[in-house]
């Protein structure tokens, strides 16, 4: 899988596709969009979110005189048009229905269809069908039952025509593959040090920076309070589209009544904007107009690059692309094909260390003893005092984790009944006791934390029956864990196998490893909210996979360690086999 496809952090949410880029391209022809529902069947809309080498798709309207299966044919074809519109899909309706439908509720994205079947009442069976709210967020998989389509029919003026749509826009998954690319909306964490990405979708085209703006002005989704916050004063709206000129300028106009803001404020509000909209190739730069009032920074400035929020991304901390590791228990680092020792505490004779961690500025390691009960925190080079640490001590300790900021994190499985624990790295204390409803008491082989702290991702259960679960971090703006909310079990069963292994494919999806059969592993990413990744993830197998490193950062490499090799599973290096050395434990910072 190539880099770049890698840096589209995943499928998420194909269906929603549809429903954001409605409200944008709606927006676009002067076509209010009301909070209520994104989706607007008001004609066609601008051709501008077709990609390059797509072609437009021209439904046909309904034939004089054809029969209820044909009518329904028509009207699942209809709306999978190009540039989006439901103009021609409404004509296969009643009157009644026409007016009353309202394909905004949600979106259901299919795999296949079955042809329809029936008299007066026509059934389609979907398969492999997911549902998505008007929001665009996921809300999983149909069951059998609603994956079973039924249509009523009536005569209108001697025609065939549905009388009871429904209240959903249905379309194909490869229609959107094509047409649509996946992107982020970037909040802040609590104490707004760093951003939290939150998966969106967005057309390709001259709609795309409109859609980002319009999707970030939403502001963080309900029940994340303490997760994530946003430094856009509510009630803006976006005026008409995002222009942008020849030169990569891109001009935000926005309307609404907001209290002052302050300088630090104005400079977080625009780092969110610029750094959102960056992925809209065309955006080199970014002005922000404030009820007709040009906003400037501080020192004057009028106009912010796009790369100005780099600072604030904890998923690419370490652009090095250096590899951490462990040989003969004692600490290595450099490139993947060639790790040395370094000379801090940690890499001195008789560590005989069996996990690593490493901070995100590569200053400071945790480190979990032979046999499972201490770990260590130390500096990673000489030339400090500052000596090597006991944190914590348990039955059984996974390797740990550090998010932005220093703080530490880490599971001691104790005989599977897991207690998680986290502190202040650079403090001497012990770790504390965190309750993470879903993972605390469970069976936990493996538990990743995102760098910017809001996410924990755990592998709970044992063979078979082992599960892959998400929950999300809340804390203070002076960094102290309030809650985690309960962990969601991600929908994994579709792929068979016991769970290996999990790692960071991106900020916002996960790569797998799976048995498949004897000496067969199998490596397939998941978008980190459920959602299947699609034609931008990965999907490969592995002879003797054992485990997985992997980055949240997309221009890192994606490995697969067997008994005596890493193994590069991305596009570059796609083959690649390079031996191990004798080093262990591997793993890139965070």
């Amino acid at each position: 899988m190539t880099r770049h496809l890698r840096r589209a952090r995943g499928r998420r949410h194909a269906a929603a596709l549809v429903v954001l880029a409605l409200t944008v391209l709606l927006a676009a022809g002067c076509v209010r969009v009301p909070e209520s529902g994104p989706i607007r069947s008001t004609g066609t809309v601008p051709g501008d979110v077709l990609a390059e080498g797509v072609p437009a798709i021209d439904p046909e309207p309904p034939t004089p005189g054809a029969g209820p299966g044909e009518i329904v044919r028509g009207f699942l074809d209809a709306m999978q048009a190009s540039p989006v519109s439901t103009t021609v899909a409404k004509e296969y309706l009643t009157p009644d229905a026409r007016a009353s439908w309202q394909p905004e509720r949600s979106t259901i994205v299919y795999a296949d269809r079955s042809e329809p079947t029936g008299t007066s009442q026509i059934e389609v069976r979907l398969t492999d069908a997911d549902r998505y709210d008007a929001a665009g967020a996921w809300r999983g998989r149909l069951d059998p039952a609603a994956a079973v389509l039924r249509f009523r029919l009536a005569y209108v003026d001697g025609e065939f025509r549905i009388a009871d749509p429904p209240n959903a826009l249905v379309v194909v998954r490869s229609w959107f593959e094509p047409r649509f690319t996946p992107a982020d909306l970037y909040f802040f964490d609590p104490a707004g040090r760093t951003f939290v990405p939150e998966p969106v979708v967005a057309p390709v085209g001259e709609s795309r920076a409109s859609m980002l703006v319009r999707a970030l002005l939403r502001g963080p989704a309900p029940g994340l309070s303490g997760v994530e916050q946003t430094f856009i004063p509510a009630g803006l709206e976006l005026a008409l589209s995002v222009p942008v000129d020849a030169q990569g300028l891109a001009r935000v106009a926005l309307t609404g009544e907001v209290p002052p803001m302050s300088a630090e404020q104005t400079a977080l509000m625009v780092a969110q904007l610029a750094w959102t909209m960056r992925q809209d190739p065309r955006v080199l730069a970014v002005q922000v107009v404030l009820n007709g009032t040009l906003l400037r920074m501080a020192g004057g400035a009028d106009r912010v690059e796009v790369g100005t929020g780099s600072s604030f991304d904890a998923g690419s901390a370490d652009a090095s692309g250096v590899l951490y590791g462990l040989l003969d228990g004692r600490l290595v680092a450099g490139p993947a094909d060639s790790l040395d020792l370094l000379d801090g505490p940690l890499s001195r004779p008789g560590r005989g260390l069996r996990s690593v961690a490493v901070a995100l500025d590569g200053a400071s390691a945790a480190a979990v003893t032979g046999d499972g009960t201490r770990l260590l925190t130390g500096p990673t080079r000489s030339g400090t005092l500052t000596p090597v640490t006991d944190r914590a001590s348990g039955a059984d300790l996974l390797p740990p984790a550090w998010t932005v900021g220093g703080r530490l994190w880490d599971v001691d499985r104790a005989g599977g009944r897991a207690v998680v624990l986290t502190g202040r790295g650079g403090s001497a204390a012990p770790l504390k006791e965190v309750t993470v409803p879903g993972v605390s008491g469970a069976d936990v082989r493996r538990m990743l934390v995102s760098r910017d702290g809001s996410r924990i991702v755990a592998i709970v259960g044992t063979g078979d029956r082992s599960r892959l679960v998400v929950a999300r971090v809340a804390a203070s703006a002076d960094d102290r864990i309030l809650r985690v909310l309960p962990a969601r079990t991600l929908p994994t069963d579709d792929q068979p196998g016991r769970i290996l292994d999990v790692a960071w494919y991106s900020d916002n999806a996960l790569a797998v490893l799976r048995r498949i059969g004897d000496g067969l592993t199998r490596v397939d990413t998941i978008g980190v909210d459920g959602s299947p990744t699609g034609a931008q993830g990965l999907s490969t197998t592995v002879t003797g996979g054992r485990s997985l490193v992997g980055s949240p950062d997309p221009s890192q490499a994606l490995y697969a360690l067997t008994a005596d090799e890493l193994v590069d599973l991305s596009r570059a290096g796609r083959g690649t086999r390079l031996p191990r050395g004798g080093v262990a434990a591997f793993t890139y910072v965070g």
